[in-house]
């Protein structure tokens, strides 16, 4: 039966304070390697590449979702608007957008290009190459999230398309995206050698990752079997869930794990978000014994579970849209309460709520710049969109440590329990030895006083004839 860890309320003062004192030290050694290892992570950058190629972006929204190759062909210059990138974020919308790439090669020979859109849940993209430009009546490539992985003219997780220029050479595509996600269209261009190169380097990176979650799952798996604790349970159920909602939203997921499932692909983007917020609102509870430490902050956790609870079975009934918006509002909810309840609690000198604070902010932070990115508050980038999955890593490993201080923490209070008890004991014993030998003595004395009774006379002092 899985049990919480034991509640130390009780325990001696001097024993309470040595064990936070030492959990002090750790939240200290947490900290220290949280802000290296972000630092680490900002100032990397891949090294820089030769540009081959010059990207124009313009777009243009048809709210009405009606308008044909040709009207959008006719469209006046100020019909078009540019932010000046060729990287459009546009939030949640209904209507259609029509993307506009120009694209000027720069190097000094023909060049063997790709032409990435590196968005890989959009919904539905309709690609009007230059020749269906020329010549309306062709097909347009038809692209999408909701169209199966086997489809795409190149087996990549972001829709990658074959551009070919030669030197000093410009050509014109128009994209028409409609999408139940958010509307972000980055794109990029590569020489086909470089994008290789730089595929096996982001492929190395998404294995690390990998690694580092199947590294971590195993070792709290195990923790969770050893030593019966339901922390481990939700924080195994965390780690899975928040994982397997980064490799989805990342396309990896659709690429390795259900390239025929394009429904679930997208269902399975607000059920995991919701499920790993549920995991971690249950997980911050036992962590920091709520229950026992602040009692309406217990009930406040129960209706946070609820909520997350009906979340995640309205993402599997409702539509995407309402589903996903559903999932960010009430993780962003969940977020915010849980820190404020955790910073209370750090408030009231209790070290786990310390120590989930310092390391559960960075999840915080990269999530609500995540939101943020997806509502069009924020501009997408490649830093943004890789923000979830650098945090959960360092999250993961950070946690780990927390949760081994939690349990070094513990084994020493039990160790510091049993000498305290050990003690108490002896000292029970002493008094007890030293009651028992007063009352010997009294005894003695006792009998001798119904000794000396029982041969003199009461009266006279004299001897009696017994």
């Amino acid at each position: 039966m899985l049990t919480s860890a034991p509640h130390s309320s009780a325990l001696p003062h001097s024993t309470r304070l040595t064990a936070q004192r030492s959990q002090r030290a750790w939240c200290l050694a947490c900290w220290r390697l949280l802000w290296r290892s972000v630092l680490c992570t900002l100032l990397w950058q891949a090294p820089a590449l030769a540009n081959f190629y010059e990207v124009e972006l313009a777009y243009h929204v048809d709210d009405g979702r009606a308008q044909t190759l040709a009207e959008v062909q006719q469209l006046p210059p100020s019909a078009w608007r540019s932010n000046g990138s060729s990287n459009v974020s546009l939030g949640y919308t209904n209507a259609a957008v029509w993307f506009r790439i120009r694209v000027t090669s720069l190097a000094a020979f023909p060049q063997e290009g790709l032409l990435e859109i590196a968005y890989p849940v959009l919904g539905d993209l309709r690609v009007h190459q230059a020749e269906h430009l020329r010549d309306p009546s062709l097909a347009p490539l038809v692209l999408g999230a909701e169209r199966p992985f086997v489809e795409r003219p190149i087996r990549h997780r972001n829709f990658v398309l074959p551009l070919n220029l030669s030197s000093g050479e410009s050509t014109e595509w128009l994209v028409r995206v409609q999408t139940k996600t958010a509307m972000q269209f980055p794109v990029l261009m590569h020489d086909r050698a470089v994008f290789t190169d730089d595929e096996q380097s982001r492929l190395i990176a998404h294995g690390v990752y990998v690694g580092v979650v199947l590294a971590m799952l195993a070792y709290n798996a195990y923790l969770l079997l050893a030593l019966r604790d339901i922390a481990y349970l939700w924080y195994v159920g965390w780690m899975l869930s928040f994982a397997g909602f980064v490799l989805t939203i990342g396309g990896m997921s659709y690429q390795w794990l259900w390239p025929q499932s394009p429904q679930w692909n997208l269902t399975s983007l607000p059920v995991l978000l919701s499920m790993a917020v549920l995991c971690a609102v249950l997980f911050h509870g036992s962590l920091v014994q709520i229950q026992d430490h602040w009692r309406r902050g217990w009930q406040a956790t129960r209706i946070l579970v609820g909520l997350e609870a009906l979340l995640v079975i309205a993402g599997f009934v409702l539509p995407y849209k309402v589903a996903i918006l559903m999932a960010i509002g009430g993780a962003v909810i969940c977020m915010f309460s849980v820190m404020s309840m955790a910073a209370w609690l750090a408030h009231r000198q209790v070290a786990t709520a310390r120590m989930f604070l310092m390391t559960f902010s960075v999840v915080a932070v990269a999530g609500c710049i995540l939101a943020a990115s997806k509502m069009g508050w924020l501009p997408a980038s490649r830093w943004i969109e890789h923000a979830p999955q650098i945090s959960s890593a360092l999250e993961m490993l950070l946690f780990s440590i927390v949760l081994a201080a939690r349990m070094e923490a513990e084994r020493k209070l039990r160790e510091h329990t049993q000498q305290d008890m050990i003690k108490q004991h002896q000292q029970w014993k002493a008094e007890l030895e030293s009651k028992v030998a007063e009352r010997t003595d009294e005894l003695k004395q006792l009998n001798q006083s119904l000794a000396k009774l029982s041969r003199t006379d009461a009266l006279t002092g004299l001897f009696n004839r017994r």
